[in-house]
């Protein structure tokens, strides 16, 4: 059912989006975006169909997190774009991650502290190749 429906989506988005311009990677039209994930998410609902005629009951779909563990996520993320401003991406983005990986992944505390300044490092520098600026806290100026 789920994957009926991702699929409907997707070709609605489809069709819609199929009289704009698609472009190019190097210049995008303004097709490009919402054709390249029309075609994704077609692609990811026909898996999901895929694999779901192999199960031969629905009830073998179990979830297996702690619903507490999405409170927190939900929590952490509006914190988080709340004081981005203020305490800045390195900063506050190293600590989401190691929240992230620490508490709900319950990765050890030197694997945790490794993909989370990491991670902030890398995308923090891709960031600044591409040229968008990150902000680095009004707290800190």
């Amino acid at each position: 059912m789920c994957a009926s429906l991702l699929a409907l989506l997707a070709l609605h988005v489809l069709y819609i989006s199929s009289g704009l311009t698609f472009g190019s990677i190097s210049q995008p039209g303004p097709g490009f975006f919402p054709i390249s994930l029309s075609v994704l998410l077609l692609a990811l609902a026909t898996a999901l169909f895929v694999k779901s005629g192999f199960l031969s009951d629905a009830s073998k779909i179990r979830f297996q997190g702690r619903v507490d563990h999405v409170g927190v996520a939900a929590m952490a993320m509006v914190t988080y774009g709340g004081l981005l401003e203020w305490i800045g991406f390195p900063i506050l983005t190293a600590l989401l991650l190691l929240l992230m990986f620490r508490a709900i992944g319950r990765v050890s505390w030197p694997a945790s502290t490794a993909l989370a300044l990491g991670g902030t490092a890398a995308v923090f520098i891709l960031f600044r190749i591409l040229g968008v600026m990150l902000p680095v806290g009004s707290i800190w100026t």
